[in-house]
């Protein structure tokens, strides 16, 4: 056995199992284990990346997503109710409708990008220009930086509200009644105030009422 066909046993496996990863976290019940599932995704993702010499991004694929994001999905559905998102519907009404515009979006990337995968021409970013601009990170840079500097600028400042949001929506307190310790002198001389006027008028009708005999 060549190199050449480990390489393409190798893609195979990734690839086969990156799609299976994939439709475990969007078919199985747990939220835990679909989020357990999306490591897997990342991991066999990040494999292809290493087969396409693509070392740094594998690295802060795994980083990025494996070490930070999951984390963070599974700290927040360790404080929500995991149980009753397992007890859910899996499919709703909606589903017939996301299996259509699954299928359309399926067609169109079969339309742009499979005349250039069934023949196989080279992208635009070819490993000598790579070797070129002094390797991966340096490659990733002038792309990144020069060609894609307004998407990158925008894809920021989406994160950045997206942030903000969640700051916004974490800091907004449930609305509770406020305990006497939280209430400045007047605010609770005026709360004791109210309660007292509030016990007699309920206790006023009962002194009116007058039994029969």
């Amino acid at each position: 056995m060549n190199s050449e066909t480990l390489l393409t046993l190798i893609f195979a496996y990734l690839a086969v199992a990156s799609v299976v990863f994939a439709m475990l976290v969007v078919m199985m019940r747990n939220p835990v284990h679909c989020a357990l599932a999306l490591v897997g995704v990342v991991f066999h993702l990040a494999g292809i990346l290493i087969l396409l010499r693509a070392e740094f991004l594998a690295a802060a694929h795994i980083i990025i997503y494996a070490g930070a994001i999951i984390v963070l999905f599974l700290f927040t559905m360790m404080l929500l109710n995991v149980g009753v998102a397992e007890r859910a519907r899996q499919f709703h009404v909606q589903a017939p409708l996301a299996v259509v515009i699954g299928v359309v979006l399926l067609f169109e990337f079969i339309v742009l990008t499979g005349a250039s995968i069934v023949v196989g021409a080279p992208g635009l970013h070819t490993p000598a220009w790579v070797a070129e601009q002094g390797g991966n990170v340096q490659a990733l840079g002038q792309v990144l930086f020069r060609d894609y500097l307004l998407p990158f600028e925008v894809a920021s400042v989406l994160l950045t509200a997206a942030v903000v949001g969640a700051i916004v929506l974490a800091r907004q307190k449930p609305k509770r009644p406020r305990s006497s310790s939280e209430m400045g002198v007047s605010e609770w001389m005026a709360a004791r105030v109210e309660k007292a006027r509030k016990r007699e008028a309920e206790s006023a009708p009962r002194r009116g009422v007058t039994r029969n005999p």
